[in-house]
C-alpha cells in the first residue's frame, strides 16, 4: 500500500475530515461537517515496534493534540466518544492517558467512557492494560491524578502479572508510585522481580555487607524485593508517603521490609514508623466485669505527673498484648476477661490502662489513647532494633512508635541484667583503681606491696570478664549487616583499648607476683597508662549512665553541645597557635619551654599576662620596645581572647538550649544503641553453645533459648491532658504533634 505522509504521519488511508482534524484547521473541519462529513470518519497508520495497522475514529487526533475545543464540535455532531480501535481496542480515554492529556482525560470520564477498558499496547500484543494502568506505565501523573478521581480501578494486571504500581516502580516514576499506593494499589503486586541483579565482586559484598550502611544489595529478605534492587532512594520515600496514606497495606509486609524503609536515607523512616502503629479507640475494647452485668470502656489511667516535661516525651505503658478481634470476641460473646480462664487478658489490661493507683508513687489520672502494631512478632527482631540504634536522625526517634519498641526492647530480661551488670563492673573496676592511686600517692606503699598485687589480682578477674564480654559482644554484632558501623556508633574502640591497656597494667603485675615480688617496678610509662586506664573506665562509665533517666537527661545536653561546638573549639585552637607563633619570642629567655607554652596559653585563653610580669625586669625605664609589646599582649588579650572566650560560651549556651529540645530523643537512642549492645552479647553467647553441644555449655543454651510463648502485637497507652484530647481524631493520629506542642508523633 502506498503511504500518504499528513502533517508528519505517515497515513495508509485518511478521510477529508481526518486530514483536516490532523492539520488542525477549524475552519475546514466546520464546512466539512456542515456540508455533512461523517464524524465517524477514520484513518489508518502502522503503530508500535511490530508496524501493525490500526484504524483510528477522527475524534483521535484531538485527542492527541489536546484540542478539547474541537472534541466537543465533533461531538457536537453526533460522534461517538465511546469508539474504540478495532485492532487494539484502544478506547478516547486510553489515547488520552498515554498522550497525558489531563483534561482531555477528564472531559471523557465524566462522558462515561470506559475506565477500564482494556486495549492491547502497541509496542507488544501480548499486553493489554486499562487507561490507568497505561498512565502509570508512561509516567502521566496528572491524567493518573484525573483516573484515581473517576475512581478507576488499581488493582489491574498487563496479561503477565505486572500491575501499575510494578510499572511504576520499574520505571522510576516516583510521583505515581506514590498516588497508587495512597490510592490503595496493592503493595505486594511489586513483589516479584525480573530486572537483572545488580552483580558485585565477592569482596566488594564482604565490604559492604561490613561498612556500608543500608546498602540495597544487601537489603534484608522481605516481600518488597524488587524495591530494593534499584537504589533509588527517592522511590523508597515515594514508597513510604503512599503507605502512610494506606496504613493497612503495612500489616502485608515482614519485618525485613520495616528494616529497609528505616535504613533508607530518605524521609521513610518517620512516616513508616509513625504508620506502623494502629489507633485502637477505647469503643473497641469495651469488656464486661466479672459478674457480666457491666460493660466496661476504660477511656482514663493512672500516670506518672512529673514536674518537668521534655519535649517529645509522653507518660506511656508499652505491653505485649492479643489481637483487638480477641477482646471483641469476650465483648461479643459475654464473656469477661477478669475471670480465671481469661487471667492473660487481665493482666493485659491492667498492664496497658491501669486503673489503680500505686502507693508512693506520684500519679494522677489522664485520659487515654491506645496504639496497637500492625505486625505482629516485630517488636521481636533484632535486626529492627539494630536498624533503629543505627539511624543517624534525631526525627526517628521522637515517633512514639520508635520510642515504644526501644521501650520493649530495653525491660527485656537480659537487657536489664546486662546492662546492670555492666555498670557494676565499670563501677568496681574504677574502685579498685582508686584504690591504687590511694596506696601508691597518698600511702606512700611501694608498688610491690602485698595489697598492689592482692587489687592487681582480682582487677585480672574483671579483665579476663572484659574479654569474654567484648568477644561475645563482637560474636553477637556480626549477626547484623553494617558490623563495622555498629562497632564505630557503640564504641566499641574505648572498650578495646581499655582491655588492651589494661591488659599493659595487669599483666606485668600478676607476672612479678608470681615469679619475683621484689622486681616489679612502677615508672613513668607505667603510671601514664594507669591514667589512661582510669579515663576510659570513666567514659565506659558514661556511656551506661547516659541510658539512666535521671543521668542521661543531664548528661547528654551538655555532651552533644560540647561537640556540636567542635568548629568553634577549632578556631580556638587556630587562634592560640597564632598567639605562639607571634608572642613566644617576647616571653622571658629564662623560663623553660613547657613554662612558656603555659604562659602563652594563659595570656590567649584567659588574657593573663601576670606570670609574663612576674619574670619582666620592671625596675628599669621601660624602652619603647617593650612598650609596644606590652600594648600588643594587652590588646590581644582583652580585644581577642576575651572577646572569643565569651562567644565561645555563647554558642554553648545556644546548642545547649537546641540540645535540651532534643533530650529525649537521644536518650531514647543511647537506650536503643545499649540494648543491642547487650543483646549482641546473648547472642554471642548462645553461638558459642551451639558450637559446643554436649555438657553444660548445652544446658546454658536451652535455659537461655527457652521462653514462654508470648502475645503476638505489640500496644502502648499515652496519657494525654484533658485539653490534648480535643485536638485527637480517629483519622489523623498526628494531631498533637501539629498543634504546635513539642510532642512526639502519635
Amino acid at each position: 500500500e502506498e503511504e500518504v505522509v499528513v502533517n508528519g504521519l505517515k497515513l495508509t488511508s485518511a478521510s477529508p475530515l481526518s486530514v483536516a482534524l490532523l492539520h488542525k484547521d477549524k475552519r475546514m473541519v466546520q464546512l466539512l461537517l456542515e456540508a455533512g462529513a461523517a464524524p465517524t470518519s477514520t484513518y489508518s497508520k502502522r503503530c508500535g515496534s511490530e508496524g501493525l495497522r490500526h484504524t483510528f475514529s477522527s475524534c483521535v487526533p484531538c485527542v492527541v493534540t489536546g484540542d478539547l475545543e474541537m472534541l466537543q464540535l465533533l461531538i457536537r455532531f453526533r460522534a461517538d466518544p465511546h469508539v474504540a480501535c478495532p485492532e487494539n481496542n484502544a478506547t478516547l480515554l486510553w489515547e488520552a492517558a498515554y498522550a497525558n492529556k489531563a483534561h482531555i482525560a477528564k472531559y471523557l470520564a465524566k462522558l462515561g467512557v470506559g475506565l477500564d477498558r482494556r486495549a492491547q499496547f502497541q509496542d507488544n500484543s501480548s499486553l493489554s492494560h486499562t487507561p490507568l494502568h497505561i498512565a502509570s506505565r508512561m509516567g502521566n501523573a496528572d491524567v493518573l491524578e484525573v483516573l484515581l478521581e473517576a475512581l478507576a480501578n488499581v488493582d489491574v494486571h498487563d496479561g503477565r502479572g505486572r500491575g501499575p504500581l510494578r510499572d511504576a516502580v520499574r520505571f522510576r516514576y516516583n510521583r505515581v508510585a506514590q498516588m497508587l499506593i495512597s490510592h490503595g494499589a496493592p503493595i505486594l503486586s511489586m513483589r516479584e522481580s525480573d530486572a537483572p541483579m545488580r552483580q558485585t565482586s565477592t569482596l566488594f559484598r564482604h565490604i559492604e555487607h561490613w561498612w556500608v550502611p543500608g546498602s540495597r544489595s544487601n537489603a534484608r529478605a522481605g516481600r518488597l524485593a524488587y524495591l530494593w534492587q534499584p537504589q533509588n532512594r527517592v522511590m523508597v520515600g515515594a514508597v513510604a508517603q503512599g503507605l502512610s496514606d494506606t496504613p493497612w497495606q503495612l500489616s502485608l509486609l515482614s519485618a525485613g521490609d520495616i528494616i529497609n524503609f528505616i535504613e533508607a536515607d530518605c524521609t521513610s523512616p518517620n512516616m513508616v514508623m509513625t504508620a506502623l502503629f494502629q489507633r485502637i479507640g477505647t469503643s473497641d475494647m469495651r469488656h464486661w466485669d466479672q459478674s457480666l452485668r457491666i460493660r466496661e470502656e476504660r477511656t482514663m489511667m493512672y500516670a506518672r505527673n512529673t514536674r518537668h516535661k521534655l519535649s517529645y516525651k509522653l507518660e506511656s505503658n508499652v505491653v505485649q498484648g492479643p489481637d483487638i478481634t480477641d477482646l471483641k470476641k469476650l465483648y461479643t460473646t459475654k464473656k469477661s476477661p477478669f475471670n480465671p480462664p481469661n487471667e492473660d487478658m487481665e493482666r493485659f489490661l491492667d498492664a496497658l490502662i491501669p486503673q489503680k493507683h500505686r502507693a508512693g508513687d506520684p500519679q494522677v489520672f489522664r485520659h487515654v489513647v491506645t496504639f496497637k502494631c500492625r505486625l505482629p512478632q516485630i517488636q521481636h527482631s533484632f535486626g529492627l532494633i539494630a536498624s533503629i540504634a543505627l539511624h543517624r536522625s534525631s526525627h526517628i526517634f521522637r515517633t512514639m512508635a520508635c520510642q515504644a519498641l526501644v521501650h520493649h526492647w530495653w525491660h527485656h530480661n537480659w537487657v536489664k541484667f546486662g546492662s546492670g551488670l555492666r555498670s557494676l563492673h565499670q563501677c568496681l573496676n574504677i574502685t579498685l583503681y582508686s584504690a591504687i592511686i590511694i596506696l601508691l600517692r597518698f600511702v606512700g606503699q611501694e608498688p610491690s606491696c602485698e595489697a598492689h598485687f592482692a587489687i592487681g589480682w582480682v582487677i585480672f578477674g574483671f579483665w579476663t570478664l572484659d574479654v569474654l564480654w567484648h568477644l561475645f559482644n563482637l560474636l553477637g554484632i556480626r549477626l547484623v549487616d553494617n558490623t563495622l558501623v555498629h562497632l564505630w556508633e557503640h564504641m566499641m574502640w574505648v572498650d578495646t583499648a581499655t582491655i588492651v591497656l589494661t591488659a599493659m597494667h595487669v599483666v606485668p603485675l600478676i607476672l612479678a607476683s608470681l615469679t619475683d615480688a621484689g622486681s616489679y617496678t612502677f615508672d613513668e610509662a607505667g603510671s601514664l597508662i594507669l591514667a589512661f586506664v582510669v579515663i576510659l573506665r570513666w567514659i565506659s562509665l558514661f556511656k551506661i549512665l547516659v541510658t539512666v533517666p535521671r543521668f542521661g537527661t543531664v548528661l547528654l545536653p551538655v555532651i552533644k553541645a560540647a561537640a556540636d561546638a567542635g568548629e568553634f573549639i577549632l578556631v580556638l585552637i587556630l587562634f592560640f597557635a597564632a598567639m605562639l607563633s607571634a608572642l613566644l619570642i617576647s616571653l622571658p629567655v629564662d623560663v623553660s619551654t613547657i613554662g612558656q607554652l603555659l604562659m602563652v596559653f594563659r595570656l590567649a585563653m584567659f588574657g593573663d599576662f601576670g606570670e609574663i610580669a612576674v619574670h619582666a625586669d620592671l625596675s628599669n625605664e621601660i624602652s619603647a620596645t617593650q612598650t609596644i609589646q606590652i600594648t600588643l599582649l594587652v590588646v590581644t588579650s582583652f580585644l581577642v581572647a576575651v572577646v572569643l572566650l565569651n562567644v565561645f560560651i555563647a554558642v554553648l549556651c545556644k546548642n545547649y538550649e537546641l540540645q535540651y529540645e532534643n533530650t529525649w530523643p537521644s536518650f531514647i537512642k543511647e537506650r536503643a544503641k545499649e540494648a543491642v549492645n547487650v543483646y549482641a552479647t546473648k547472642l554471642g553467647v548462645l553461638f558459642v553453645c551451639r558450637l559446643c553441644s554436649r555438657g553444660p555449655l548445652r544446658r546454658l543454651q536451652s535455659w537461655a533459648t527457652h521462653s514462654k510463648s508470648e502475645p503476638p502485637f505489640l500496644w502502648f497507652s499515652v496519657s494525654i491532658e484533658d485539653g490534648d484530647l480535643l485536638l485527637l481524631d480517629a483519622k489523623e493520629p498526628n494531631a498533637l504533634s501539629r498543634s504546635g506542642m513539642r510532642l512526639p508523633h502519635l
